[in-house]
């Protein structure tokens, strides 16, 4: 696991559970050429060439903004995309997708930051995440945070 400050899990919630830790960015120079490097979001927006073979949603094969600049980085470096919105099984059903509730407790989940950050700042860690036993449950407590 590489380390971000930039995620809504700090760094010390996966030491505690038992990743090891990579500094930032050390996979451009430290990982193997056959290695896998998976993601979730964007890469970074830079110029260099993309070797190794990466997994993650990179949102190019639809004309997203960049998706050129992106592939011609790809092509450059002689690496592989396995854009995970495109990964499919035997029946061409998709192996790895974020449907609606994902993005309904996505943004749960991000309003709850938000509103614990506009509460307590920086001075207390967001608490750990936890499972809503209902849709209800879930915006009662995001309503009362936000109030």
């Amino acid at each position: 696991m590489e380390r971000s400050p930039l995620r809504a899990f700090e760094d010390e919630g996966y030491e505690r559970v038992g990743c090891a830790l990579a500094p930032t960015g050390s996979w451009l120079s430290k990982a193997p050429a056959e290695a896998f490097i998976l993601g979730l979001k964007e890469l970074p927006d830079a110029d260099f060439e993309l070797g190794h073979r990466h997994i993650y949603f990179a949102h190019v094969f639809k004309n997203q903004v960049g998706w050129q600049r992106t592939l011609k980085r790809f092509a450059a470096g002689g690496g592989v995309l396995l854009d995970l919105e495109y990964l499919t099984d035997s029946e061409g059903r998709r192996v790895s997708a974020f449907g609606h509730w994902a993005g309904f407790v996505g943004a749960g989940v991000g309003a709850g930051i938000w509103a614990h950050r506009k509460l307590h700042g920086d001075a207390e860690a967001i608490p750990a995440l936890r499972s809503w036993p209902s849709q209800e449950q879930c915006v009662a407590e995001l309503r009362e945070q936000v109030e």
